[in-house]
């Protein structure tokens, strides 16, 4: 019998062992690769759109991101969209064990907690702006027209009526189906949608957003007309306008007695139709409301960018329920040493210590919470917002003051610093200058044809600005004197601007990159493999770019922009309008879908992410 040495053993069983390790890598890799964006934690909130709730569940309507279901226990919300092709989500009714989802794309159905839904067929080119149970059936309101919908057999179908014009609001009084309408007013029908008759006297305008029943009252929300009331079931409308700010109405909701009104401007309450709406102290930056819901006793708000508010005593006091609610745009993206700062269209601006691990809203003192701009430097941070002008930091984000003196325009898109100069980009008025850490601003592009200032990038001593129309002028004094930098720039939508030691890389929409080297005089068109020529934001650490896209995700270039490849894994939302680069790490605030991040493949882990 001949022996078998031990070297001859271990020969034999290495490779074998080799093979299984390279396997479960894999395996492990697959189930959660470094080189795969994942969602950040903390960065909540979202544009908010309507509620349904049953006895047991509670669920929310996003525009971007579908639907979310509460979890009370663990006081968070989670997604429930699977099988929704459609994510903007304008009305939602629940009906015994079903839930209806009224989306930009038709009439989705879930029976089981919206864990998956299933489209009605003939309702897939409409938006649904409202849901109304009616008895036994359900009507929606379309951009078609009126629909009923009725159950046969456990089978949902569809009936359309003869009102085919856009409709936002529906309410039934006494048998009677009313609806509001785009332009034109409120019409009536007593036949179950048969016939139809217009009830517009008295009414200034005839864009309606929301009805409901009060008492024997009818009471509409119109979109520039403020609230309007009749007694004689529409016949004649009377404005109950005395007190209300703002007449443009997203919503109204009855609790007990009181009306609640929902504008951009907040919440008012009515509590005599004879009386004087009042306007609630929310307690937060974002007061543009676009939804009220009574559930159980609580108030609930659904706001623009801001996510939802609770109120658990009729509007005295509110909180944020946002935990787990990713629905949320990210503008701007900002790192000073290992602190990230990440600014949003709605819920203000989010700092993480931990290298992203997680993230805090640092919104005290903030009264415009849609943040499109960050600067850092040794001293302050310094965020512009769209309408709210600059804010200021001196503690890390701890607490904001305003810094507007001079500022004529607040819609500030770009910020960049100059040594110990400030600049702000506005969209429509220009750039802005500041000496002294923003106690004052200065017009100074008087040069520059175009206001609308998109990016701004220091260089050395070389200014670009960036504008939505006549592409990109430089100063060399400091902001001063500017002059126009355009040979070869055939697109002069500038969206975004950054540069290394080679260059400067602009991006348009629709031409995609363009790139201007130092030994050069012309822009150059740099696209190989840029599928998607829509391009957002920019940003670069050496020779890589990072471009994010609109619809087509994230795209990297490793060789200073001659070639591109898309790198997209893991990514949900492919609206790309922030992003991040360094040695290591990246980062893409997105459209609809908050902050992602992931690693460089092959220059390390993103650890701070998994």
């Amino acid at each position: 019998m001949r022996k078998i040495k031990k070297n001859q053993v271990l020969l034999f069983f290495i490779p074998i062992v080799a093979i299984f390790l390279i396997v479960f890598c894999l395996l492990i890799n697959k189930e959660k690769p470094d080189c795969e964006w994942v969602q950040t934690k903390g960065i909540y909130g979202g544009y908010v759109h309507c509620f349904a709730g049953s006895d047991d569940d509670f669920f929310l309507g996003t525009e971007g991101s579908g639907v979310f279901i509460y979890d009370d226990s663990a006081s968070s919300w989670k997604e429930a969209s699977n099988g929704l092709m459609s994510k903007n989500i304008y009305s939602m009714i629940i009906s015994g064990e079903d839930i209806f989802a009224g989306t930009g794309g038709g009439i989705y159905i879930s029976s089981n907690r919206g864990e998956s839904w299933e489209l009605l067929d003939t309702t897939t080119d409409m938006i649904v702006n409202t849901l109304v149970l009616y008895g036994e059936d359900i009507l929606a309101g379309t951009s078609n027209g009126l629909l009923i919908i009725s159950k046969k057999e456990d089978q949902w179908t569809v009936r359309e009526t003869t009102f085919y014009s856009w409709v936002n609001a529906v309410a039934i009084k006494d048998n009677n189906i009313f609806v509001g309408s785009e332009d034109k007013g409120v019409l009536v029908s007593y036949d179950n949608g048969a016939k139809w008759f217009p009830k517009n006297i008295g009414l200034e305008s005839m864009h309606i957003k929301t009805l409901l029943t009060y008492n024997d009252a009818l009471i509409g929300g119109t979109y520039g007309g403020g609230i309007v009331i009749s007694y004689d079931g529409g016949s004649s409308w009377n404005e109950i306008n005395m007190g209300l700010q703002n007449r443009y109405i997203n919503s109204l909701a009855l609790i007990d007695t009181s009306v609640y009104a929902a504008t951009q401007d907040g919440v008012y309450v009515l509590s005599d139709p004879k009386g004087v709406w009042e306007m609630i102290d929310i307690g937060f930056a974002n007061t543009f409301v676009y939804s009220l819901e009574v559930y159980k006793g609580k108030i609930f708000l659904g706001t623009n960018g801001g996510g939802v508010y609770l109120s658990k005593d009729m509007g005295e006091e509110f909180t944020q329920i946002n935990d787990g609610l990713i629905n949320i745009h990210i503008p701007t993206i900002a790192m000073s040493g290992s602190t990230i700062y990440a600014g949003t269209s709605g819920a203000g601006i989010f700092k993480s210590d931990d290298n992203g691990a997680s993230f805090y809203e640092i919104n005290s003192g903030l009264t415009n919470p849609h943040i499109f701009s960050i600067a850092i430097n040794q001293e302050y941070i310094f965020v512009g917002t769209n309408g709210g002008g600059i804010f200021r930091s001196s503690d890390e984000g701890g607490s904001w003051k305003e810094v507007n003196l001079g500022l004529i325009n607040r819609h500030v898109y770009s910020l960049a610093f100059y040594d110990d100069t400030i600049l702000a980009g506005t969209l429509g008025g220009g750039v802005y200058l500041s000496v002294n850490n923003g106690d004052s601003w200065t017009y100074v592009s008087k040069d520059i044809p175009n206001s609308m200032i998109g990016s701004l990038l220091v260089r050395e001593e070389t200014i670009y600005a960036g504008t939505f129309g006549h592409g990109v002028y430089i100063s060399n004094d400091g902001g001063l004197s500017w002059k126009p930098l355009n040979t070869g720039l055939f697109n002069r939508q500038i969206f975004s601007m950054v540069a290394n030691d080679n260059g400067v890389f602009v991006a348009t929409p629709g031409d995609g990159v363009f790139y201007l080297s130092d030994d050069e005089t012309s822009w150059k068109q740099m696209n190989l493999g840029l599928t998607n020529t829509q391009v957002n934001a920019l940003a670069s650490c050496g020779d890589s770019i990072l471009a994010g896209t609109y619809q087509a995700g994230v795209f990297l270039s490793e060789d200073n922009g001659e070639n591109w490849v898309q790198i997209n894994e893991g990514l949900d939302d492919l609206d790309v309008y922030s992003v991040y680069i360094s040695d290591r790490r990246m980062l893409a605030g997105l459209n609809s879908q908050g902050l992602v991040g992931r690693s460089l493949e092959g220059k390390g882990i993103f650890s701070i992410f998994h």
